[in-house]
């Protein structure tokens, strides 16, 4: 009797315990499905104020970002110099297209620049740091350590009195061949192994090579383009060349950065189809709140602002002062051209040749341009030895560059048929050229043939 009466008492125990878990999960389901929404209307909430509002940062945060940029003024100037193209990727393509300059909660810029083009960069930015005396504050490192661990890419920090003040992520891309349903496989095994044997102290070059055959990378222009070994593995992605190039200018904060040609393609690629929209999880970087300790840290931006922004303005007009700008015949009989200079009017050819290892173009100026108004330019090339890039520079009223998306042409293109390129005119515009810039080889020649441009302007070298 006992045992059965135990037994009975267990079972109603158990039954009670059952309820009770019951009612457990149905409370557990009841928290889930309210902290869903929670979260659900946090995220619209997030979205409508940080992708649909302009949200102005506080003067530590804004200081923060303007040394970035002058960092990334530095850097373009060097490209210039030197004839190389670097565009903006991963965090600050996204920022550049979804909130037009850097995500909220990110603290550093990443760019990229073709294989090429990135191992020439690491070689000359050490030069032109120092050429412009901001060496003691800059940092360059090729194969920076972290957290006890070696990164096989570059860092360019700018460091006062050991306080790290802004950085930048620097890293290669590289042409491919071809890809299969195996590359991504192979990628993954070579990332893991560059880090790996870095790490152990062998040269990334040595370990490149090996990965080079196996991802059927190229060093010279191919169908597509992908995130190189030193980037992160969550970077893998590959492009198609058409997509990415030509690069384009777009809106970075109060400046225009190069970037991929099809950032919804490179943005979707990399971050899916919803890259628009603010996630519900973000990585917080701590970078600012480790700023806030800083003893007067705003008035150390300030002053380090003028600093680089000084050097970039020496930059500027020493690249300004040694570029070539070509004489030129003014071509094109559309009666929509007026011409102010006295030219030889039977002849309709512009020819532009590069002299020496200096970037060479020849800019027609439109003067008295005003907002909304459209400019369409018609033309032909011919006799093509180099590669050209043809675009509209913007100059406001303080006489500051912007520049549209650009058509670039190499030697080996079809060059037969009539060229546009078209652009409407935004606000605070007070000058507008049309620039043919010939970009590589020292004898590069080109001549544009009937130009004609429909909009009443003055044409003037």
């Amino acid at each position: 009797m006992e045992n059965e009466l135990e037994t009975k008492n267990l079972i109603e125990k158990l039954d009670k315990l059952e309820k009770e878990n019951v009612n457990i999960d149905k409370r557990i389901k009841t928290l889930e499905n309210q902290n869903n929404q929670l979260l659900n209307s946090c995220d619209v909430l997030f979205n409508t104020i940080l992708v649909h509002h302009e949200i102005k940062p506080k003067k530590l945060l804004r200081n923060s970002y303007e040394i970035i940029l002058q960092m990334l003024d530095f850097i373009d100037n060097i490209c210039k110099k030197y004839d190389l193209e670097w565009f903006l990727t991963a965090g600050s393509a996204l920022g550049a297209i979804r909130h037009e300059g850097f995500i909220p909660w990110d603290d550093d810029c990443d760019i990229g620049l073709m294989r090429k083009d990135y191992e020439k960069f690491i070689k000359v930015i050490k030069k032109e740091v120092k050429n412009y005396n901001i060496d003691k504050y800059v940092r360059i490192n090729t194969a920076p350590k972290v957290s006890n661990r070696v990164l096989p890419f570059t860092k360019f920090d700018y460091v006062v009195n050991g306080k790290l003040m802004g950085f930048v992520d620097i890293f290669p891309f590289d042409y491919l061949s071809s890809y299969d349903e195996n590359t991504k496989k192979i990628f993954m095994e070579e990332h893991k192994r560059l880090r790996k044997e870095i790490n152990e102290g062998k040269k990334r070059e040595e370990v490149l090579k090996d990965s080079f055959n196996k991802l059927n990378i190229t060093l010279n222009k191919n169908k597509y383009v992908m995130a190189s070994l030193e980037v992160s593995a969550f970077g893998y992605a590959i492009y198609n060349y058409e997509d990415f190039f030509p690069l384009k200018r777009v809106k970075f904060i109060d400046r225009y950065y190069p970037a991929p040609y099809d950032l919804e393609v490179y943005n979707e690629t990399l971050y899916g189809s919803d890259f628009m929209k603010v996630p519900k999880s973000v990585r917080i970087h701590d970078f600012h709140y480790r700023l806030l300790k800083t003893e007067n840290i705003n008035n150390l931006f300030e002053k380090h602002i003028v600093i680089l922004n000084e050097a970039n303005e020496k930059f500027r007009k020493s690249i300004e002062s040694k570029n070539t700008k070509t004489d030129g015949i003014i071509c094109g009989k559309g009666q929509t051209v007026e011409r102010i200079d006295d030219i030889n009017k039977e002849c309709n050819k512009l020819k532009i040749t590069r002299i020496g290892d200096t970037s060479t173009w020849t800019d027609i100026v439109i003067k008295d341009v005003s907002e909304n108004d459209y400019i369409n330019a018609k033309f032909n090339i011919s006799d093509l030895n180099s590669t050209l890039s043809i675009f509209f520079v913007y100059i406001n009223y303080n006489r500051k560059e912007t520049f549209s998306n650009s058509i670039k042409l190499h030697d080996n293109d079809d060059t037969s048929k009539l060229f546009t390129i078209s652009t409407p005119i935004g606000e605070n515009i007070q000058e507008l050229h049309l620039r043919f810039w010939i970009v590589d080889n020292i004898e590069g020649h080109v001549c544009v043939d009937n130009l004609t441009i429909e909009k009443t302007f003055q044409l003037k070298f």
